[in-house]
């Protein structure tokens, strides 16, 4: 069963690699559910 975060550090944390993690791996994520890059 996944445990996710429930500090709001950790889930910011969770969320940058998150967001790496599909940057990093644009052939397995061609179109992200959302933009990686925000302004």
């Amino acid at each position: 069963m996944p445990r996710f975060p429930k500090k709001e550090a950790e889930i910011a944390a969770l969320a940058e690699r998150m967001i790496a993690g599909l940057l990093a791996n644009p052939i397995l994520y061609p179109n992200p559910p959302h933009p990686a890059h925000q302004p």
